[in-house]
Order: structure tokens, then sequence, then C-alpha cells
């Protein structure tokens, strides 16, 4: 969700990750609106009637054993903490005005994969908060939507980018650690990484933006929308398969050729 300047939350920091720059916003102290009785609305004065959680970061790229706690930290600051710190600070403006609240998580809400750890676990924690908001709202005539986007080729997606993101992660963890891997282990995960992530993605970007104008603007959203081929005939098959399934086939995936 972008602040605009007259908002009292003011841009923190800049950090640099990986060749691109994230802004982070400063919104755990943004104090809350007052609350207005919906018996009490004009219908004359502007409402807000929706809060977009749009933002996210990819942390870390490789196993745990390659993640430090502070990637964690990361992931969860943006990913999940930032979408209950905006809502909180909006709740209640979007209640009087019987909103919406809408929430990108990702189809690695619903589904674990490996070497995603940091997000994964975000987006597990930011699905939950929403399915918490949905029933706590409904009484207040709020509807809350998750989207679940699989996977999207846009920037993040750069073969050769997403390879110094690996080196990047390689050479900042321990010898026992790159010992223990080896250099043929981190070069093959980078390229199945890259092989698997890139021939399950599109380009259609409006598939999320379809899904986002139906979820603010349809009078009967629905609860969850899945966004990309991928996420309906890969990521939400799977997520409702037996474990050991499950499992089987992320497996196979990821096999070397």
């Amino acid at each position: 969700m972008e602040l605009s300047p007259n908002r009292t939350a003011t841009q923190q920091q800049q950090q640099k990750m990986n060749g691109t720059v994230e802004n982070c916003y400063d919104i755990e102290h943004f104090p809350t609106v007052p609350f207005r009785s919906s018996s009490n609305r004009d219908p004359n004065q502007t409402e807000l009637w929706a809060v977009v959680n749009n933002a996210g970061i990819f942390s870390c790229y490789g196993p745990d054993d390659w993640c430090r706690m502070n990637d964690y930290k990361l992931a969860l600051d943006v990913n999940c903490l930032g979408v209950i710190r905006v809502t909180q600070a909006f709740k209640r403006l979007v209640k009087a005005a019987h909103g919406r609240i809408v929430t990108v998580t990702s189809v690695n809400g619903r589904l674990s994969t490996p070497a995603a750890g940091p997000y994964v676990v975000s987006k597990f924690g930011a699905a939950a908060y929403m399915d918490c908001l949905r029933q706590e709202l409904y009484n207040f005539k709020v509807k809350c939507c998750i989207v679940e986007p699989g996977i999207f080729r846009t920037p993040l997606l750069d073969e050769t980018a997403m390879l110094k993101r690996v080196d990047h992660v390689w050479n900042q963890i321990d010898d026992e650690t790159r010992a223990e891997y080896g250099v043929t282990f981190k070069d093959y995960f980078a390229r199945m990484w890259n092989r698997t992530y890139i021939s399950l993605s599109t380009t259609k970007l409006h598939y999320v933006v379809d899904n986002y104008y139906h979820a603010l603007t349809a009078r009967y959203p629905r609860h969850r929308y899945y966004c990309g081929w991928d996420a309906i005939f890969v990521y939400v098959p799977l997520s409702l398969l037996p474990t050991w399934w499950t499992d089987f086939v992320i497996r196979n995936l990821g096999k070397q050729e």
C-alpha cells in the first residue's frame, strides 16, 4: 500500500537487497483513526472504502541452513506484520464504510515449498490473520478477501538476477555449511530454481489486477482469489492432497535432468 506524502507515516529506511531497493515505512506507531458509528454516516462525506495490502519481499534464496534469523525477521516484518500494522491503522475507517480489506498473500501461503522458508512462514501468517479478520468483521459488514497469486514473470524472475541472488546468499553462509552442501549443489539449486519457476510463470499480470478489481467492486466478493493457471491447477490441488503425495510431487519437480 502506498502512503501519500501528507500521511503522518514517514519513510524510514531504504534497504538495498540483491540489486533492488525496498521502500519500508514505519507505521508501527501510526495512530488509529477515531471510530465513527455507521448510524451517523454522512452520505456526502468521503469514506475509505478499502485497504489493499500488496507489499511483499523474498528475503532469502536457499534452504533453511542458508537463512539467518534476520532473513525471517525481515520477511515477517514486511509480509505479515506489515499487513497487520496497515490494517489496524485504517480498520476503523473501513468498518465505518462497511468496506473491504484485501490482502495479497501467495500460493505459498497455502502450500509450503523448499528453499523459501522465510517467505512461506510470513505468507502463512498473513493468510491466517486474514482468516481471523474475515470472521471477526462479518458482523460489521466488512468483507475480507485473500488474493493468492501464482508465479508471475516480473523482473524478480530475471534468470541472471536470480543466479546473483543465490550467489549473494551463498557468500554469506559459514565455511562449514558451504562444505556440507558443496558448490555443485549450489549451482544445481540455482539452475533448478530458475527452470522450475520460469516454466510455471506467466506474463499475464492482468490476472491479479482483475481479481483486485472484483474484490473491491463486486457485491459478493470471493473469500479467496487464485491468480494464474499454476495456482489453479498446480498449487491449490497439491495443497489438498495427502502430505506424502504432495511431498513426492515437489521432490520430483526438483529432480536433476
